[in-house]
This record gives C-alpha cells, structure tokens and sequence, in this order.
C-alpha cells in the first residue's frame, strides 16, 4: 500500500489524556480533578497521565521520529486561566 507524498499522518490527545502537571505551572482545577477522585477503579486519576507537560519535548522527538506530520491536542482551560473558567 502507498500514500500520496502530501498524506497526513495525524495523531492527537486530550488534555486529560496527556497533560500531567497535576499542580504546575499555575494549573488550577478542572472538572477532572475535582470529580474523578475516587470514581475511576484502582482509584486511578488523571493527575499524572502521561506527562506531556513535562515531557513535550521527548514527545515531539518521538513523534518525529514516527513520520508524524500533524498533531492535534487540547489545552485545559484551567491550565490557561488558573482556575478553569474564562471569568478569572
């Protein structure tokens, strides 16, 4: 099987997802912190996820190194404004 030269090899993510930085970077909480504590089995969170965060360079490279070449993901709106609402 071959692909056009212009193919689009896109992965993505949700902040949820991938984020991590529970607490950094001035984060305040979502909707996901507040209310998944307790609810998910093993009493799992979403705090750490997979570190995007901290590791977005790692992430990068790899995804480079994959042939990526789009790469869609979401930002929460409490690590834009602090305390997850436009309002703040």
């Amino acid at each position: 099987m071959s692909f056009q030269k212009d193919f689009l090899w896109c992965v993505g993510g949700a902040a949820a997802q991938q984020d991590g930085g529970y607490s950094d970077g001035g984060k305040g909480l979502n909707i996901w912190d507040a209310l998944s504590e307790g609810h998910i089995k093993n009493n799992d969170t979403c705090h750490i996820a997979c570190d995007h965060f901290h590791k977005w360079k790692e992430d990068l490279r790899l995804l480079k190194e994959l042939g990526v070449n789009s790469y869609r993901f979401s930002v929460s709106l409490a690590r834009l404004f602090g305390i997850g609402n436009a309002q703040a």
